[in-house]
């Protein structure tokens, strides 16, 4: 037979290189397990001929690293880099593509046990080594400016984040093409960031575009695709398209347990991402369970001692304050901010954020100096780790001017929201929420300073520029609207009064439900303006629906319950109706001691209203005697 004519040698793999793509082919379809099983052969395989396998042994150890990264098994990948690191330094001292690779694995998990130091550390080595390198790898130096950019902004510093992360798609992109699988998570890491700084512009666009990049490199059923839809369910949350929302979340949370199973960090984000849309649905009781869910996943995972479950738990005490229950949010709160004291130090951003929700519950359960307190540590520490101009010392600002409203020095008040809306139109233009929030506290200030005019402007600026980011139905438009309609009630424009307050309330039932405690505000607040009007019928239905949903929400233990309670004594006690107004200022004095305290000047006051009550009782039981 001629030689030319002959077939060519058949190659065949050697088991070694059957078991790594079969351990390949496992790891792409999330076949865990499997695939460690075939990398552990391969393994054993090449390990017997080490000089001559070793860039082979390096490449496994890599790929079994992330398998077990992706298990949540950090302390064997760990394992599993350490040892590919060591390969590289005896053995490939010239690949500075595989040096960066392995150290961006051993940053991303050292990232995930919250070692942010350690991981920061090691992402900027490997930016040095990639710098002065006189070769190119752009896939390694985008992958590092995304890893720089998640860290910057799990550390408050969006602005650095949104700087890297633009670094890594221009390179990326340009280098690899539109549709490489590494621009998937870039796209996604954007499309965090750019929520991150309360914008959406352009983050639908890279959520898609994530997705059909996953959809091309791995397929339509991808765990990749989880995080898409988490991240989709956010956006969706923010625009106030709840049942979108809650879709995108439910389909992260179905994706995750189908490749992962229960006890994963994937899942657990999409039982966070559920949590907060139950939570501003006012369903408490599903956002609880949905916590507790995702609490139980990282404590399982990363132990108790983890910056994961304490965030987890910082919401479980929120969700406590919203329900009413004080002493139950106060011991959650108190046990998280000593937990990050002890792990990060007194000068973290995490440990900023519990002092500042504590301000909140003291601001809320009127222990104003204790608020004030805790809210003075939380901004020293903000404007340390950031300087003036960030967006955590602008909320300080608005919520030290709420208390100074408190303490009726509406000049110091003033001077603060003043600040916040400086740094806000300073960071982010003027048609931002951000520049919203503060009109929307400055007119508060003016009203309780009784420039009703200028109080009626910043509302008017804050909803002008809530419309435009937003639309008109948005969530985000009901308090200024509703504070509007108050303002515009105090000048007894009763029928401009009613049309916002209407059109607050129908925002709030549209949004919440019928029995969510904001649509009890509304109920109330209305019902204020028919009082004024003379109208006590009209009055009397809107405080009586305000009473039911408050009573259902938070129990009758609390001020806002005492609020209608002693809203709707007054209009008995108006209408001569003295037995029933009498109740009603029992239930008030019941409801306000037991929230507030028996000695907090709003109880007294309610004390003085009953026994004005029960003082005319009497003397209506006596007359009828004579």
């Amino acid at each position: 037979m001629n030689e030319e004519n002959q077939a060519p040698p058949v190659t065949t793999p050697s088991p070694a290189e059957s078991f790594l793509k079969l351990a390949q082919e496992a790891a792409s379809q999330s076949h865990f397990v499997k695939a460690l099983e075939n990398y552990s052969e391969a393994f054993k395989i090449f390990r017997l001929q080490y000089n001559e396998n070793a860039g082979d042994i390096f490449s496994i150890l890599i790929q079994m690293g992330r398998v077990y990264r992706k298990m949540c098994q950090f302390s064997r990948a760990l394992e599993c880099f350490e040892e590919a690191l060591s390969i590289y330094n005896q053995k490939q001292p010239d690949r500075i593509d595989a040096l960066v690779a392995v150290k961006n694995d051993i940053g991303e998990t050292q990232a995930q046990t919250a070692q942010y130091k350690e991981a920061y550390k090691t992402f900027e080595e490997c930016l040095k080594l990639l710098e002065e390198s006189k070769q190119e790898f752009p896939a390694e130096l985008g992958l590092t400016y995304r890893n720089l950019a998640m860290l910057d902004l799990q550390q408050g510093k969006e602005k650095a984040a949104e700087e890297k992360i633009s670094k890594c798609l221009e390179i990326q992109v340009k280098a690899l093409g539109e549709t490489h699988a590494e621009n998937a998570g870039a796209y996604l890491a954007r499309a965090d960031i750019v929520l991150s700084l309360s914008k959406t512009q352009g983050v639908l666009e890279d959520i898609e575009k994530s997705l059909e990049i996953i959809k091309v490199n791995k397929g339509e059923k991808h765990p990749d695709n989880a995080r898409a839809y988490n991240c989709l369910g956010l956006l969706y949350r923010i625009l106030n398209k709840e049942d979108q929302a809650q879709e995108a979340h439910e389909k992260s949370l179905e994706i995750s347990l189908e490749f992962y199973g229960k006890n994963h960090l994937e899942v657990a984000k999409s039982h966070i991402g559920l949590g907060f849309l139950f939570q501003k649905k006012g369903e408490l009781g599903k956002a609880l369970e949905a916590f507790e869910s995702a609490q139980e996943i990282y404590g399982n995972i990363l132990g108790a001692n983890h910056p994961l479950v304490w965030f987890t738990q910082n919401y479980l005490g929120v969700l406590c304050e919203e329900r009413g229950e004080f002493g139950k949010a106060e011991t959650i709160l108190k046990e998280v901010l000593n937990n990050r004291v002890n792990y990060f130090g007194d000068e973290h951003r995490d440990v900023a954020t519990s002092y500042r929700k504590l301000g909140e519950l003291f601001a809320k359960t009127d222990r104003h100096q204790d608020a004030l307190q805790y809210y003075e540590k939380a901004l020293k520490i903000f404007r340390k780790l950031y300087g003036d101009f960030h967006s955590s010392v602008s909320c300080l600002h608005n919520d030290l001017g709420n208390i100074h409203q408190i303490f009726c020095d509406y000049a110091l008040a003033m001077k603060h929201h003043q600040k916040a809306l400086d740094i806000a139109i300073k960071m982010f233009g003027v048609d931002h929420p951000n520049v919203a929030a503060a009109y929307l506290n400055l007119g508060i200030t003016y009203g309780l300073s009784d420039d009703i005019d200028s109080e009626i402007k910043y509302y008017k600026k804050s909803i002008k520029i809530l419309q435009k980011v937003y639309g008109d139905d948005h969530l985000e438009l009901a308090t200024p609207l509703h504070n509007l309609g108050l303002a515009y009630g105090n000048v007894d424009s009763f029928k401009l009064a009613l049309t916002n307050l209407t059109k607050a309330l129908e925002i709030r039932s549209r949004v919440y439900g019928n029995n969510h405690y904001s649509v009890g505000d509304s109920h109330e607040a209305i019902g204020s303006i028919y009082e004024r009007r003379g109208k006590n019928l009209e009055a009397m239905k809107y405080y009586m629906i305000a009473f039911r949903i408050r009573s259902k929400f938070y129990g009758n233990s609390s001020s806002e319950v005492a609020s209608s309670c002693e809203a709707i004594g007054q209009l008995f006690y108006v209408e001569k109706n003295l037995p029933v107004a009498r109740s009603f200022f029992l239930k008030t004095i019941q409801s306000r001691g037991t929230s507030l305290g028996r000695t907090n000047p709003e109880t007294l006051i309610d004390v003085s209203n009953l026994v004005i009550a029960e003082q005319e009782l009497a003397k209506c039981v006596e007359y009828e005697g004579l």
